[in-house]
């Protein structure tokens, strides 16, 4: 077996099987296998292989704390504590009690204030910047706010709670009882997907429409993959929820605790403070192509933002994402062409095509 970079340069090579480190800077692998029988029979066979490097973390200085970070164009609200910093850690706004969810809604931003309940507030007002519009009673601590149109789900102390916006208000409409701890939410169309420790489910933008999607113990995560979604469990690998709504296994020993997308990719966070990388070309075949030992806590948040990765918490770190520059490498050419290509997409890990002039 012979193992051979991009520039025919030999990087390994043994009698019957090898192990070995892919150096930095390689882009591609082609590997060569010959076998010979006692009688002098002979065959070959060689594959190539892309080496995926997208990025490496470096750490970055002024590393904040933090419980809750709206990402922002230029400058990210960052809450510490009773107030909201920008980038730098210069205090834009402070509060009667401790901030621990944002969102945004328009122009203005939800605050959720623990023990006290929800406010909405202008970040951009002249004479004083968060200047409080309205305000929802809500005693707990809340770790989630999504907004789907006029429609605001919350979780708060385990639980969620679904809301109606109008204009500057916010009212409650009712609680959304589920199977196990609150984890998550995400929008799909004007509903949202729910996840909690032993379920999935839907809730329409009524309120009235509660269906579980699919039950099991120890889920942990997900994530929203164009149409699909990704869910991590505690012990059991990766599912995902195809287009029509069928669920699928991918056996893994992952011990995902949160999700997070980067550029078609996903960013793992295991239970043991790893940061993993997921390839998420296929997703019927999610890979793990990086590891990296962050040794964040157990619970901390994580956000991207200014193109960095934000860790929170106790914790607190921040890492600049470096990405590797490379030439494009060849995969596929017709020895045929015909046609202009004028849109390309990649799906299941398949790349289609859509031409004109054919």
């Amino acid at each position: 077996i012979q193992v051979f970079d991009e520039n025919a340069s030999l990087l390994a090579a043994g009698d019957s099987q090898l192990s070995m480190a892919v150096p930095q800077g390689v882009q591609s692998l082609r590997v060569v296998a010959n076998v010979q029988d006692d009688f002098g029979n002979q065959v070959s066979d060689e594959q190539t292989i892309q080496v995926l490097d997208h990025f490496r973390l470096q750490a970055a200085a002024n590393a904040l704390p933090f419980s809750a970070l709206l990402p922002g164009v230029g400058d990210s609200y960052i809450a510490q504590g009773r107030g909201i910093v920008d980038n730098q850690g210069q205090q834009l706004a402070e509060f009667n009690s401790s901030v621990t969810a944002l969102a945004h809604i328009g122009d203005r931003v939800i605050v959720a204030l623990e023990g006290i309940g929800l406010i909405v507030a202008d970040p951009f007002n002249p004479l004083r910047a968060f200047r409080q519009l309205s305000i929802e009673t809500l005693v707990g601590r809340v770790s989630r706010l999504q907004v789907n149109n006029d429609r605001l789900l919350v979780i708060v102390d385990g639980e969620f709670k679904l809301y109606s916006i109008d204009g500057n208000a916010i009212e409650w409409m009712r609680d959304v009882n589920v199977d196990g701890a609150a984890l998550d939410v995400v929008n799909q169309g004007d509903h949202f997907v729910l996840l909690s420790r032993n379920g999935l489910y839907q809730i329409d933008h009524s309120g009235n429409d509660l269906d579980q999607l699919h039950r099991q113990n120890g889920l942990s995560a997900m994530l929203p993959v164009d149409d699909k979604l990704l869910i991590a469990t505690r012990d059991s690998g990766l599912l995902y929820r195809d287009a029509g709504g069928v669920m699928h296994q991918q056996e893994q020993d992952l011990r995902i605790e949160q999700l997070l997308a980067l550029d078609g990719d996903a960013l793992a966070l295991a239970d043991d403070g790893r940061l993993m990388v997921l390839d998420l070309r296929d997703i019927e075949a999610v890979e793990v192509i990086g590891n990296f030992d962050i040794g964040a806590l157990p619970g901390a948040p994580l956000a991207i933002a200014q193109g960095q990765l934000w860790v929170g918490g106790a914790g607190a770190a921040r890492y600049d994402l470096l990405r590797q520059a490379s030439a494009p490498i060849l995969l596929y050419q017709d020895d045929q062409p015909r046609g202009l290509v004028e849109s390309v997409a990649l799906i299941d890990g398949n790349a289609i095509e859509w031409m004109r002039d054919v």
